[in-house]
């Protein structure tokens, strides 16, 4: 198992009290970029008056990704807890940082990225669809990624797509809102299948078996566009687990 340093707060019952959202970014090498990541989330939450907390899980950076994490922990002492581990790679550091949501109970979950991928200002249309599904996916419409990174997210959609029935355009986006009930049992459906992202998108898909209380019975989908377009109007099975389509 990973050793874990958590740098926490000075206040750290304030920071442990449930919030409504808590938001994990997995962080390697971002030096450049984290400080402003970390600032414009936070000014996204307050926007929305959101009872938030944000997770910053560092890799293992190799630069001074860490320093700057601690240096802006101790500016948002209530709003920014670092965890600190060795390097396992960006799946392994996310379920890790799901792992560390779950404990804290909040109802919502987000994931983004740290290297400003995942555009705050569209975090309200995300927030806004919440009530009307368990699970709400962003959709890249423009990438700055390598092609390799593009081929093998490409593939992860279409593998997901056949297996569920569903068109999950984006299977592997790093902006996810998930409701807590819905992450932890499709995280216990994924653990049995990979220990990669899509791993968990089949599992979220998924029926899970752990006989959990679940709205209408199944867990539900909703895609919502982000980088740059408006979101569109779209319907919901409540027959089984399905995609909202756009």
């Amino acid at each position: 198992m990973d050793r874990v340093f958590q740098f926490f707060p000075r206040d750290e019952q304030a920071f442990m009290n449930q919030p409504e959202l808590i938001a994990i970014t997995p962080v390697y090498n971002e030096e450049t970029n984290i400080a402003t990541v970390i600032r414009e989330w936070l000014q996204a939450f307050s926007r929305e008056r959101i009872d938030a907390r944000l997770l910053a899980v560092n890799d293992g950076s190799r630069d001074n990704t860490l320093s700057i994490l601690q240096e802006l922990q101790s500016q948002f002492p209530n709003q920014l807890l670092v965890l600190d581990k060795p390097n396992s790679g960006h799946g392994r550091t996310c379920r890790f940082g799901y792992e560390a949501a779950l404990q804290q109970d909040a109802p919502w979950i987000l994931q983004i990225d740290s290297d400003g991928q995942c555009d705050p200002a569209f975090f309200p249309l995300l927030w806004a669809k919440r009530q009307e599904a368990d699970c709400v996916f962003g959709l890249r419409v423009t990438r700055d990624d390598g092609v390799v990174r593009k081929v093998v997210s490409k593939a992860c959609s279409v593998l997901t797509s056949a297996v569920t029935g569903e068109n999950l355009k984006d299977a592997n986006v790093p902006y996810r809102l998930m409701r807590r009930p819905a992450l932890r049992d499709s995280k216990r459906s994924a653990d049995s299948r990979s220990q990669a992202q899509q791993g968990l998108a089949l599992g979220l898909r998924s029926d899970p078996v752990s006989g959990a209380t679940r709205r209408d019975q199944q867990h539900q989908f909703a895609q919502d566009r982000a980088n740059g377009f408006p979101h569109a109007a779209a319907n919901q099975s409540r027959e089984k687990i399905g995609a909202k389509k756009l």
